[in-house]
């Protein structure tokens, strides 16, 4: 369980460039060391004081703002918006709550459309997996824990699996009437992590033996 006073953080660690080299074992080993050194940039360095000699900790502060911007964008977090998704028995399903946008920015200035994921709380999804810490350090590719709350019932949690499209003109209508309202819009730093993170989800490379059943 995370303390109330814990710090609203997300941690890039080896893991996580792991995870990368996982999903996409073609990447060059310079490229990976790349991506690494990108993210350095936006760590930061806290005491703590555990044993002697003290020791620090790196980690990095992002993700979203709460003072998002008018225009929709990739990444904006809209609550109460009900998607609908098809279930097992083939009837439509509502899932009620918050939705992140998927559509690239530009698609959502052009597009009819526009995609976006289910999200839950942190408290929800936890429970359907094996390791907390892996889904709050997102290294599940299907999640993409936001990290915006010390409370687990209020950090949210993108759910790249379940995901719909909705009309970009009925969105932006009810946002302006207020029965739709945009809770939070992605940093810099949690823009490019959340591209990552989808990347990895939908372009990673499949194993040899799903290669295998494809025709040369």
């Amino acid at each position: 369980m995370f303390s109330c006073n814990r710090p609203s953080r997300s941690l890039i660690t080896r893991e996580f460039i792991d995870l990368f080299k996982k999903a996409f074992p073609n990447i060059e080993g310079d490229q990976l060391s790349s991506l690494d050194l990108m993210l350095q940039q936006f760590r930061k360095r806290k005491f703590h004081l555990r044993n002697f000699p003290p020791a620090f900790e790196e980690y990095i502060e992002f993700q979203i703002t709460k003072n998002p911007d008018s225009i929709l964008m990739q990444g904006d977090i809209i609550d109460n918006l009900a998607l609908f998704l098809v279930d097992e028995s083939g009837d439509l399903v509502s899932i009620d709550g918050p939705a992140v946008v998927l559509s690239a920015s530009c698609d959502c200035e052009n597009d009819e459309t526009i995609l976006l994921a289910s999200c839950f709380s942190f408290k929800e999804v936890k429970h359907v997996v094996k390791n907390e810490k892996d889904l709050q350090n997102n290294l599940y590719y299907k999640f993409f824990c936001f990290n915006n709350s010390s409370d687990e019932s209020k950090s949210i949690v993108a759910d790249f699996s379940r995901i719909a499209t909705f009309s970009k003109k009925i969105i932006q209508s009810r946002i302006t009437d207020g029965r739709l309202k945009k809770i939070g819009s992605l940093t810099q730093l949690g823009y490019y992590f959340f591209i990552t993170k989808l990347y990895i989800h939908l372009l990673r490379i499949e194993k040899e033996d799903a290669l295998v059943l494809r025709e040369a």
